[in-house]
């Protein structure tokens, strides 16, 4: 008769706890029907199951947590993978993002681009070098200033799974940057003057003296 797998934990002799699959069956034995049932040891499986799921559960909160926009695109340019970031830093729309179509979702993201036309040929390059890195600055139309690197994926056997994209918004890093050197610009000026006016009194002090002696008379 047919067998049912069914898992279950059960205690040996000696106290352990085992995980084991049993497989029931009905057979007969002596001219009786009786019923068998097989046990095979999973612990070291179900030990190894969990452990894979924990450090899945840690890789899944690094994705949705750092402060990267990240996106996996395969050799075909289908979207694989991507976070919450990155749909956050481009504002893609969900039917887009649905359809997994790399192309349609730079077709999106295009007009929201300074540089589009140079950025569309940058998307170009890297889609014809696979094997390339890339890092850029990319500016976008309301403003906001976006870092953008670009590694290929490559296995133990160096064959090309596709490609990662990582997307920072640094707006407030490169407006913090450029306070910095506005301020330094503006003390740099005003050092300038000062020491072209004290450079300015010596001179004149130094005329001054100068006429004093002309005229016979002590300096001061």
């Amino acid at each position: 008769s047919g067998q049912t797998p069914v898992d279950r934990q059960v205690i040996t002799k000696t106290g352990e706890i085992k995980d084991v699959i049993i497989t029931a069956s009905i057979i007969d034995y002596q001219r009786r029907r009786v019923l068998q049932g097989i046990f095979h040891d999973i612990t070291e499986r179900k030990k190894a199951e969990k452990d894979i799921l924990f450090i899945n559960s840690i890789l899944k909160a690094q994705y949705e947590t750092t402060p990267d926009g990240i996106l996996v695109v395969s050799p075909e340019g289908k979207l694989l993978s991507y976070n919450r970031r990155f749909f956050g830093t481009w504002k893609i729309p969900d039917e887009i993002l649905k359809n997994y179509d790399f192309n349609k979702m730079i077709d999106f993201t295009l007009p929201q681009i300074k540089n589009s036309a140079q950025y569309a040929e940058k998307i170009g390059y890297l889609n014809s070098q696979p094997f390339e890195k890339s890092y850029d600055l990319i500016e976008i139309n309301d403003g906001r200033i976006i870092e953008q690197y670009s590694s290929p994926l490559i296995d133990m056997n160096k064959d090309y799974l596709g490609r990662i994209w990582f997307f920072r918004d640094i707006t407030d890093q490169k407006r913090a940057e450029q306070e910095l050197k506005n301020k330094l610009e503006e003390l740099e000026r005003y050092k300038n003057v000062t020491v072209n006016r004290e450079v300015k009194m010596i001179e004149l002090k130094n005329e001054v003296n100068d006429l004093r002696l002309r005229m016979k008379e002590n300096p001061k």
